[in-house]
Parts: C-alpha cells; sequence; structure tokens
C-alpha cells in the first residue's frame, strides 16, 4: 500500500527542466518503454486532441492533481492526456477512482478530486478502484526500476517525437507543459 507521505513528498521534488534561451529542453528522467507500456496497460479516461498522448497518474486525494487539471486546459488542443486514477491506499481515493473509472469520461474529473483527510466513509462497493490498486503494483516497481525513485502523485510518463520516453514524479507548471507539447510524439 502506498503511503501518503511519501507520494506528496515526491511531488515538489521532481519538477525538472524548463525553457533556457527561447529552447525547449526535456522535461522528466529518461526512462524505457517498459514503463510507458506499463502505465498505458492501465485504465483510465482521455480527453484532447493532440499528436501524442501525455499519461496522468495521479491519487483522486492529491493536492496537486486538481492544480495539474487547470493547468492542462490550455493545451487540450495540442496533447491529448490520459488520467489514470488509483487510490494511494486512502478512502478518498477509492472513492474518487472508482467514480472516474465507473463513468469512463473525462468530464468526471473534475468533481472526483476529493481533498485529503475528508476521509468518507467507503459505503460504496469499489471494485474498479480495487483492481486499479492491484494493476498499480506492477507499474510501482516499474517506477522505482526506472527512476530510482518511488511514485509520486501525480506521476507523468510520455514519448517524446523521436520515440525517447520520460517521467515526471510530481507536478508541472504551463512553461513544463509547453516543453512537452513541443516535443510530445
Amino acid at each position: 500500500m502506498l503511503k501518503r507521505r511519501s507520494l506528496i513528498l515526491g511531488a515538489p521534488a521532481a519538477i525538472f527542466a524548463t525553457q533556457v534561451h527561447g529552447q525547449t529542453r526535456d522535461v522528466g528522467r529518461s526512462v524505457g518503454p517498459d514503463l510507458l507500456a506499463a502505465v498505458n496497460s492501465l485504465p483510465g479516461v482521455t480527453e484532447g486532441h493532440g499528436r501524442g498522448t501525455l499519461t496522468i497518474l495521479f491519487a483522486p486525494w492529491c493536492h496537486v492533481s486538481p492544480t495539474l487539471y487547470g493547468v492542462t486546459r490550455g493545451f487540450l488542443n495540442e496533447i491529448s492526456l490520459r488520467w489514470v486514477p488509483f487510490s494511494g491506499g486512502q478512502p478518498e481515493g477509492r472513492i474518487g477512482t472508482e467514480r472516474i473509472l465507473a463513468s469512463g469520461s473525462a468530464g468526471s474529473l473534475a468533481r472526483n478530486f476529493i481533498p485529503a483527510g475528508s476521509q468518507p466513509e467507503v459505503s460504496e462497493p469499489t471494485p474498479l478502484s480495487d483492481a486499479q490498486d492491484q494493476r498499480m503494483r506492477q507499474v510501482e516497481r516499474a517506477v522505482v526500476t526506472e527512476t530510482g525513485r518511488p511514485l509520486a502523485t501525480p506521476t507523468l510518463v510520455y514519448m517524446r517525437f523521436d520515440e525517447r520516453y520520460r517521467a515526471i514524479l510530481g507536478g508541472v507548471d504551463a512553461v513544463d507543459l509547453r516543453n512537452i507539447a513541443n516535443v510530445i510524439g
């Protein structure tokens, strides 16, 4: 089970390259294709239309994820966004993940960010969330193997136009998203 503390601590420590002298620089850590394949094997919801896909693993209780969601609104015509929820071992995450996966629609994202500590009672069954958490164990191992760091929420994974793979363990801002949009393939 993921610990909220290790996920939150990983988020701010993982923002990498920015724009320098008008040139686009890589954002994130170099990873292999196996990580992207593991991430893409998970159910999620997709929005936007673009030449490449940025996959975002997130826990609905993560305080960074709603901010990232807001920043991504300006990029929906340039890149596709694939949101992949997981519970992160928290009741708020189980409920949010279940609702997002059951809807099958990116339109459900904004209303299912559930603040940490609200601790809603999980009275409804969460089979989709529970299955997602089982699959996430493989992804967690792949993240550690590829990056040497634990999974953070959010974690972003994408393939560049030149077929190099990148992962960002933590949130990004509009400058980082611009750099990703410039190189995503």
